[in-house]
């Protein structure tokens, strides 16, 4: 019979330990010498060095490669010495290999000779899967033997992040062999200077791409090559595009979306969709059915949205709209009472006179992450008592929350518009206190993380010891607790001395 942890088989320590820290694991390693055994594979799972905290020993690395699962390599104003590109790590899956600065004179290496080194590497670990490249600024020195050797050496990829900072030329040569190397991959990341949209023609197979985001930094208002790269990706599932959508004809777009140019399609995210509620309405009926949808822009009205409900509400998990500043309460407030499978949701905010006005339960019971600000009308800010109607308010509210019982995250801060400053609407704002309907959310065993807005909230000791007991997976909380900054501090402490934190 098992009497002691000690006692436990070695598969069973090795299960419990996936579910500790790195700092519980190095503690037990210390304390006992059967854990140290069984537990120190955990503490080489996941390895990061640089030139600025070379905290892994280079021979220990090479000892213990055996069990990294994921390697970061970042250089800063130099480089890390070459035995660590020497190292094969037969079950490496995760690798990231970047640089802050890199000086092509003086005593830094040039752009070069530090490719040469990531290709060593590289070439000596054919088991990645997840490949990251920060380049330096001198993008336009990098030799292509680098993404050769990417090409042949891989031979499961699965996802490429390629980030440049730099706005240099780039030799066509060494844009062709970029590309080619996208192509190999089925999720891809790209932020950088992309020589081809000056013009410059690429001749790549890019249908083995299922999920895309694309964020050039030459925005040279050229968008005719961006469709060409998307129309490229047959195979898309999802499509996060980072240019302005506002550049985009909509017919052109739509006559893609009629040909079923992206059939799989059901994650998408625009930025700046600035053409009409009636143009963007087009694209909205035509869109596959989506499960992730996430836009930016300022003229989602009425058209769009019943293009909205009627093509995708049945299917959505995830929707963040709270860059949508014409998304109405109303329409906000629809959209819990109509989105079954819904999952993530964020809006601007929801009136309560809405909510009062509309009682029927939303259907989300699913809900995990919640990101909207429930307005009402208190007038005076520093009232430290709430009258009749905004206890009805928030007692109508909490009601709703508290049948959300998968939700781990909320967040009640207010959405500005950018450049405006709406800091009297703290004054109407969601009240978490006791007797308005807070004891309502005893319900919310999984609630990990909440914010409140700054100068929101004025909670008392008893409400805070309520969230303590009854919300018994809280981790986080942001914001503003007191309009009191000397009882800030002390509900401050309370929070933290049980282990939760907080930031105001």
């Amino acid at each position: 019979m098992t009497t002691h942890i000690t006692d436990l088989p070695p598969e069973v320590l090795e299960l419990i330990g996936a579910f500790l820290s790195n700092r519980v694991i190095l503690n037990a390693t210390l304390a006992c010498r059967h854990f140290h055994r069984h537990l120190s594979s955990f503490l080489w799972k996941h390895v990061a060095a640089s030139v600025a905290r070379r905290n892994v020993d280079v021979d220990n690395l090479r000892v213990h490669s055996k069990w990294v699962r994921s390697l970061r390599y970042v250089d800063y104003e130099g480089q890390l010495p070459l035995d660590y590109y020497d190292i094969s790590f037969p079950t490496l899956s995760v690798l990231e290999l970047g640089s802050r600065s890199l000086k092509v004179s003086g005593p830094g290496p040039s752009a070069e000779e530090y490719t040469a080194n990531w290709t060593r590497l590289i070439r000596l670990n054919p088991t990645v899967r997840d490949l990251s490249l920060t380049f330096p600024t001198d993008f336009a020195q990098v030799h292509t033997e680098l993404f050769e050797t990417i090409m042949a050496s891989l031979y499961r990829p699965r996802r490429l992040q390629v980030d440049c900072t730099g706005s240099c030329e780039v030799p066509y040569s060494v844009q062709q062999s970029l590309w080619r190397v996208v192509s190999c991959f089925e999720e891809v990341e790209f932020a950088s200077y992309d020589q081809a949209r000056q013009g410059a023609s690429l001749d790549v197979d890019l249908s083995r791409i299922k999920r895309l985001t694309y964020l050039p930094f030459n925005n040279d208002g050229v968008v005719d090559y961006d469709l060409k790269v998307l129309t490229a990706c047959r195979g898309l599932t999802r499509l996060r595009w980072g240019n302005d959508f506002g550049q985009i004809s909509v017919a052109t777009f739509v006559g893609y979306l009629k040909h079923s140019t992206w059939p799989q399609l059901d994650d998408l995210a625009l930025e700046s969709v600035r053409q009409s509620d009636k143009e963007f309405a087009h694209v909205m009926g035509l869109v596959p059915p989506l499960k992730h949808l996430r836009l930016e822009g300022k003229n989602f009205g009425p058209l769009c949205f019943n293009q909205l409900q009627k093509r995708h509400f049945t299917t959505l998990r995830a929707l963040h709209m709270e860059l949508c500043h014409s998304l109405t309460s109303r329409m906000a407030l629809d959209i819990l009472l109509n989105c079954q499978h819904l999952e993530e949701f964020s809006a601007r905010f929801i009136s309560q006179d809405d909510l009062l006005a509309t009682p029927q339960p939303w259907v989300c019971l699913g809900l995990r992450c919640l990101k909207c600000a429930f307005i009402g009308n208190t007038d005076e800010l520093d009232s430290d008592e709430l009258d009749s109607d905004d206890n009805n308010n928030n007692w109508q509210t909490f009601e709703h929350l508290s049948k959300l019982r998968y939700l781990e995250k909320i967040d009640l801060r207010w959405q500005d518009t950018p450049g405006s400053h709406s800091y009297h609407i703290v004054s109407g704002v969601l009240q978490w206190r006791l007797g308005y309907g807070l004891e309502r959310l005893a319900t919310l065993r999984r609630l990990r993380t909440i914010r409140f807005d700054t100068k929101a909230q004025n909670l008392g000791w008893e409400d805070v010891q309520f969230m303590l007991v009854h919300l018994t997976s809280l981790e986080k909380v942001f914001g503003g607790l007191s309009r009191h900054w000397k009882f800030e501090v002390e509900l401050s402490m309370l929070l933290r001395v049980r282990g939760v934190f907080h930031e105001s």
